[in-house]
């Protein structure tokens, strides 16, 4: 509908139309809500709905469908405390989920690890994994940490307002 990371407010506008269509619940789907039809649409992590869809293959037929219009990436970040109990295990820790195996543990959950394009590169990934990963042609954009401040901060001021929907959890 036009939004942006820098301009929110279509989004909102977005929001509304699904709640005034009956599509936008108050409660947080799940994958439960979302297999049983208690959840008409549910916005998650990629990553996230590709897993509820395998889940439940055999009692729903629940699919992951990208916005054309594009869709928004996150990151995940993670560091080590130099004055915890076992700081070296942390290390270790981090040492595998950078390593072949770790990020080819990320991507058999469908969640896209840091080294993919030198995976990609250097032929790591194995046919049978790269045929279950998701097409998505749609443009991905990745939030400055200003960009996601001001927009959750516009969201919260103006979501009560413009969609009227209080969600719980």
């Amino acid at each position: 509908m036009g939004a942006t990371l820098d301009a929110p407010e279509k989004g909102l506008e977005f929001f509304k139309q699904l709640a005034e269509s009956g599509n936008l619940l108050s409660t947080v789907s799940s994958a439960a809500t979302l297999a049983k039809g208690e959840t008409p649409i549910g916005f998650h992590w990629d990553y996230n709905n590709l897993a509820y869809r395998d889940a439940n293959k055999d009692i729903a037929n629940l699919q992951v469908i990208y916005p054309k219009s594009g869709t928004v990436a996150g990151v995940y970040l993670h560091g080590i405390n130099a004055y915890s109990p076992r700081p070296y295990a942390a290390r270790l820790w981090a040492e595998y989920l950078y390593s072949d195996a770790g990020q080819l543990t990320w991507l058999s959950g469908y969640a896209k690890p840091a080294r993919y394009d030198d995976l990609v590169k250097r032929g790591v990934i194995s046919a049978e994994l790269a045929a279950q990963l998701p097409v998505v042609d749609a443009p991905i954009s990745f939030p400055t940490f200003d960009q996601l401040g001001t927009g959750l901060s516009y969201i919260r001021e103006n979501w009560p307002k413009v969609v009227g929907v209080t969600l719980t959890k």
